[in-house]
């Protein structure tokens, strides 16, 4: 019993490493959803609701662990009166933003930094965190408990504390339990989003994994289709080479093949080439909009980096 505890310990500790504990599930069915503190001694220490519980690793039925985050509102730079506040900010490296679920069990968005127009951060719960999403490179402005608020750039992340340095070469080291909320001023350098060139991609990433699938499938039948009438319409034109009528009398049953799959093969590319765009925006690449001064319409396309 005493080495099944151990094993069952030492499994857990492996899957913490930046994740916090979620949900724990008791033998009896009972959930509680709180935040993983420690393992020691076949004992599982877990906060539920500001309580400290001591629960014997065999009463134990499973042990969710959720992405660290805090409680955050954004809003998005080509629509600013909207503002978003349904999750956690648990990613912010690259020049790109995640969001996950209340919850913190799963990504639920992400998003390029330089599609938003403010982030804003506050742990409501004591088991949010906020220093574990953040990566060197990140600017930052952090109101500190017990001290006057602080305006600067993460230049590395140990464990729960942040390394900072403003402008003027001040530095600071401050811990997790320090900070009360902030606000995100810039997401680091930006990188390239070349997923969002892939059909279905940015969909699936973004959350809308039905959208992203149904693309994916479209764009990957309708190019197996194009190759198929591709190879249908050459083995058409060789067999046409081949018939001594196509010679005399400029007459086979193999034209008529390949005039169907050239027909087939011309309607695909024209397809895919139409539905590309639609991809782009439907995945967020650019936004088109239209604006109306007296009796003329204006109509203009915003490309999202």
């Amino acid at each position: 019993m005493k080495n099944r505890a151990k094993r069952f310990m030492i499994g857990f500790m492996l899957l913490l490493s930046s994740l916090k504990a979620d949900v724990l599930t008791r033998k009896t069915g009972e959930v509680l959803e709180g935040r993983f503190q420690s393992a020691q001694d076949g004992i599982i220490t877990f906060e539920h609701q500001g309580v400290l519980l001591r629960i014997p690793a065999t009463e134990i039925a499973g042990l969710d662990l959720g992405y660290p985050g805090a409680s955050v509102c954004y809003t998005l730079r080509y629509r600013p009166e909207e503002t978003h506040c349904d999750g956690l900010l648990v990613i912010l490296q690259k020049g790109e933003v995640g969001f996950a679920d209340p919850s913190g069990m799963k990504i639920k968005e992400r998003l390029p930094a330089s599609s938003l127009g403010s982030i804003t951060f506050q742990k409501n719960s004591s088991w949010e965190t906020i220093v574990p999403a953040l990566q060197p490179g990140v600017r930052v402005k952090l109101v500190i408990r017990g001290s006057v608020p602080v305006e600067a750039e993460v230049t590395a992340v140990r464990g729960d504390r942040l390394d900072l340095r403003d402008t003027s070469g001040k530095t600071w080291q401050i811990k997790e339990e320090a900070i009360e909320r902030g606000e995100i001023l810039s997401a680091g350098p930006a990188q390239r989003n070349w997923a969002m060139l892939v059909p279905g991609l940015p969909q699936y990433r973004r959350g809308s994994r039905v959208r992203g699938l149904v693309w994916m499938g479209g764009y990957l039948g309708a190019a197996a289709l194009a190759g198929f009438s591709f190879q249908q319409r050459e083995r058409a034109i060789d067999a046409a080479h081949q018939d001594l009528r196509f010679w005399l009398v400029n007459s086979s049953s193999h034209v008529s093949d390949y005039r169907r799959y050239d027909g087939q093969l011309r309607a695909t590319v024209a397809v895919l080439f139409l539905a590309y765009p639609f991809h782009l925006w439907d995945g967020g690449a650019f936004e088109v909009t239209s604006s109306q001064a007296g009796a003329s319409t204006f109509v203009g396309i915003t490309i999202r980096q």
